[in-house]
């Protein structure tokens, strides 16, 4: 801001037209008070968790996170883009919303950017692609199937497609001073990493963490560097199958 430059985070899902149905049905009371959201992830919480806390902020309106807590089990020696990952964690998430969310991270079979969504008044299962919802005014589900701007629903690669072009459109409108607000600014990839990271602070703790962090080491590295994670599982291995030249020999603190 001091310097006027614009900086944005690529959480491109929130361009998706399963998703922006999902938040403006939410936002339009079609299932009354949003009370629990729930996904299913793998691959570390910074990795592939960060993008379903940002996905709970952006279908709820971009409510603060005010508190986290979860816990994490690691007893691999399991990295992503040379950083340190959990194998397994559970986080829940409160907000000033009155809503509440939880992660399962490599607790289950089955996991992917969708999730369900329980209100006062229906229930909300959505995917990458299509919408699912119940409510009082119905006898059954209500599937929604919406094509994109870009790309239309059932192509092999719809999302990434829609999602990265629906992205780099508005940011592109954003940046030339069109539009004064986009969907991608940085303090939501910030504030969605920060409560990613508030699970490690948690289980670091034992405790309830209320946000904002104090900014510090990534919580998940303090635990390996005490002792309080042993590897047991020993091998160390990044999941995305980078040389082992390439990585620092120490875990990051970026």
């Amino acid at each position: 801001e001091e310097n006027a430059v614009k900086l944005a985070v690529g959480h491109q899902r929130r361009f998706l037209p399963s998703y922006n149905l999902v938040r403006d049905a939410i936002a339009n009371g079609y299932i009354g008070d949003v009370h629990l959201l729930t996904s299913f992830a793998r691959d570390g919480l910074p990795n592939y968790s960060s993008h379903l806390s940002d996905t709970f902020r952006y279908l709820l309106g971009d409510p603060e996170c005010m508190w986290v807590m979860g816990n994490v089990e690691r007893s691999s020696d399991q990295w992503a883009r040379a950083v340190p990952i959990e194998d397994k964690a559970l986080g829940i998430f409160g907000f000033d919303s009155g809503a509440q969310a939880s992660i399962l991270s490599g607790l289950t079979e089955y996991h992917g950017f969708g999730g369900r969504i329980y209100g006062s008044d229906g229930t909300i299962e959505f995917t990458v692609s299509e919408a699912k919802i119940m409510n009082f005014d119905s006898t059954n589900w209500v599937i929604h199937r919406p094509d994109g701007n870009f790309e239309l629903y059932g192509s092999e690669e719809f999302e990434m497609i829609e999602a990265g072009a629906a992205q780099m459109t508005e940011f592109a409108r954003w940046i030339t001073g069109e539009i004064s607000d986009f969907r991608g600014e940085a303090i939501n990839g910030y504030k969605a990493l920060e409560m990613v990271h508030a699970v490690y602070e948690s289980a670091r703790t034992y405790s309830q963490v209320l946000l904002p962090m104090k900014p510090g080491l990534n919580p998940l590295v303090r635990m390996i560097d005490s002792g309080q994670l042993p590897v047991v599982k020993k091998g160390k291995y990044d999941i995305r199958a980078r040389a082992w030249d390439d990585v620092p020999s120490t875990p990051s603190r970026d």
